[in-house]
């Protein structure tokens, strides 16, 4: 997954980096070094951050609140927990 493509899932809901990196078990650092291209998301990530565009691809999910507090954080986090324990 591109840089630039990390970049736009985060804005599409304009979410702060340390915002996205919650959803996705990373601090905002990593997730500027993933959107600067100077590291690449690692297997588990890449996968996430697939599922959470796709997610997001329909209008059921359109405010920043819902992202942080709904079910799509809820199930972003299991299923990193589940990325984490195959690796």
């Amino acid at each position: 997954m591109s840089a630039r493509r990390i970049r736009a899932i985060r804005r599409k809901f304009n979410l702060t980096q340390g915002e996205f990196g919650q959803l996705l078990n990373l601090h905002g650092v990593s997730v500027s070094k993933l959107e600067r291209g100077t590291v690449k998301p690692r297997p588990f990530q890449a996968a996430l951050l697939v599922a959470f565009e796709e997610a997001t691809l329909g209008d059921a999910v359109n405010t920043r609140s819902h992202l942080m507090n709904g079910d799509l954080a809820c199930a972003l986090r299991r299923a990193l927990a589940g990325a984490q324990e195959a690796e």
